[in-house]
C-alpha cells in the first residue's frame, strides 16, 4: 500500500509544485536568512499534501496514530516555551487597554507592534472577530498573559474536538484520538481561536450536518458562519472563495449565491459599523497587501511569492499579483468541492505575503474531514445538489 501510495504522489503534478515551492522557499531564506519560518511553513504544507494524498485507510489506521504520537512533542514544545513578552499577547493586552476605555482600536496607533525588535505603535491590524474570547477571559479574571492566551486556546480548542466528534460519527474514539491531540496542541500558542472554531463548523456543515439541518443552514447558518468567519483571521477567505465558486459555477446555484453573498454583506457590514468601515479595511485588508507600509507596524517575514517579489525590487505591486494570483487559483483547481478548497488553501498559504504556521492545524483539520468524507460519507456533492 505505501509503495502504492509514493508511485502516485511521484506521479502528480501537485509533488512537483511543492518541490519547485521548496526549493524557491529555500532561495527565500538564503536572501533572508534572519527568518527561517518559511521553512517550516512550506515543508510543513509539503507534508499536509502528502497526508491528503494518503489513502483513508491509513490516515485512521494504526500507523497514523503512531506517527501524531511520535510528533507530539514537537506540538507542545512551543506552548511550553512560549514566551510572556510574546508579541500579540502585548497587543492583546493594549487592546484590551484601548476598548476598556471606549476607544477604537483601528485609529489612534495605540496598540502594540514589535519590528525587528523595536516597540512601535499603531493600529489594531487584526479583524475584529478574532477578539472576543481572548477579551472574555480577560475579563473573566482582570489579568492577561501568555498563560492566559494559551489556556483560552485550550478551551475553545476542546469544542472544536466536540465538533470534530459530532461530525466524524463513523470514526471510534480511539480513532479520533490522534487528531484530538493534534487539534488541541499544534499551534496552541496563536491567538486563532476564533477561525479554527469556524472552520469547524463549516465543515460539520459541509458535511454529515447538512444532511440533518439542510433547510436551516442552506439559507441561515451557512451565511451567518462565512459572515462571522471572514472578521476572523483570513483564513476563512479561501474557504469562502472556494465555496460559492463552486456553488455558482459547477452547480449554477446562481440565486442561492446571490442570496448568501447578501446575507454575508449584511452581516460583515453590521459587525465593522461600530469601528468604522474604511478604518478596519485599510488596517487589516490593506494593511497586509502593501509590504511597504506593513514593515512599519510588523517584523517582514518573507514568504514564498513575497520574498520573490521584494528581492526583485517589485514589492509595491504584490497586493495586486497576489490577489490576482489567488482568484486565478480558484477558478483553475477543478475537481469536487472539497478538493477544490483544500488546493485553494494551499495557494493562499503560499501567496500570502508572510507565512503563517498558525493555519496550519486549521488545514490539517480540513485535510482529515475530507479524508473522512471520501471514505466514510461520500456527501461532498450531495449536500449541494438540487433538492
Amino acid at each position: 500500500m505505501e509503495t502504492n501510495f509514493f508511485r502516485k504522489a511521484a506521479e502528480s503534478r501537485g509533488i512537483i509544485v511543492f518541490l519547485f515551492v521548496e526549493l524557491v522557499a529555500l532561495f527565500v531564506f538564503v536572501l533572508f536568512p534572519d527568518y527561517p519560518t518559511i521553512i517550516y511553513s512550506t515543508s510543513a504544507l509539503f507534508g499536509l499534501y502528502l497526508v491528503y494524498k494518503l489513502p483513508s485507510d491509513l490516515i485512521f489506521g494504526r500507523k497514523f496514530f503512531l506517527g501524531v504520537v511520535f510528533l507530539l512533542p514537537l506540538f507542545i514544545f512551543p506552548i511550553l516555551t512560549a514566551s510572556p513578552e510574546y508579541e500579540r499577547v502585548q497587543s492583546l493586552r493594549t487592546l484590551f487597554e484601548v476598548l476598556n476605555q471606549g476607544g477604537n482600536p483601528y485609529i489612534g496607533e495605540k496598540i502594540f507592534h514589535e519590528v525587528g525588535g523595536e516597540v512601535v505603535f499603531g493600529n489594531f491590524n487584526n479583524l475584529p472577530l478574532t477578539i472576543p474570547f481572548y477579551w472574555i477571559t480577560h475579563f473573566l479574571t482582570a489579568h492577561w498573559g501568555i498563560e492566559y492566551l494559551i489556556l483560552t486556546n485550550l478551551l475553545v480548542r476542546l469544542l472544536v474536538c466536540f465538533v470534530f466528534m459530532k461530525t466524524t460519527p463513523k470514526l471510534s474514539q480511539i480513532q479520533r484520538l490522534p487528531f484530538y491531540l493534534v487539534f488541541l496542541f499544534w499551534g496552541g500558542e496563536y491567538p486563532i481561536t476564533t477561525t479554527f472554531l469556524i472552520v469547524a463548523l463549516l465543515m460539520y456543515f459541509f458535511t454529515s450536518g447538512i444532511s440533518s439541518l439542510r433547510r436551516i443552514s442552506t439559507i441561515g447558518f451557512l451565511p451567518l458562519l462565512f459572515g462571522l468567519g471572514l472578521l476572523t483571521k483570513f483564513f476563512v477567505i479561501p474557504i469562502f472563495f472556494a465555496f460559492y465558486y463552486y456553488l455558482f459555477f459547477h452547480l449554477g446555484k446562481k440565486r442561492e449565491t446571490g442570496i448568501h453573498l447578501l446575507l454575508i454583506g449584511s452581516i460583515a457590514l453590521l459587525m465593522l459599523v461600530p469601528f468604522g468601515l474604511g478604518n478596519v479595511i485599510d488596517s487589516t485588508i490593506l494593511f497586509n497587501l502593501n509590504l511597504g507600509q506593513r514593515a512599519v507596524y510588523a517584523t517582514f517575514y518573507p514568504n514564498v511569492f513575497s520574498g520573490l517579489l521584494k528581492w526583485i525590487g517589485l514589492e509595491s505591486v504584490y497586493g495586486v499579483l497576489a490577489a490576482g494570483g489567488f482568484l486565478f487559483s480558484v477558478g483553475f483547481f477543478d475537481g469536487d468541492y472539497f478538493k477544490k478548497m483544500i488546493y485553494v488553501c494551499f495557494s493562499f498559504m503560499i501567496l500570502m505575503p508572510t507565512p503563517e504556521p498558525q493555519f496550519l492545524p486549521i488545514l490539517f483539520y480540513i485535510v482529515v474531514v475530507s479524508k473522512y468524507s471520501e471514505s466514510y460519507e461520500r456527501v461532498t456533492h450531495s449536500f449541494l445538489s438540487d433538492r
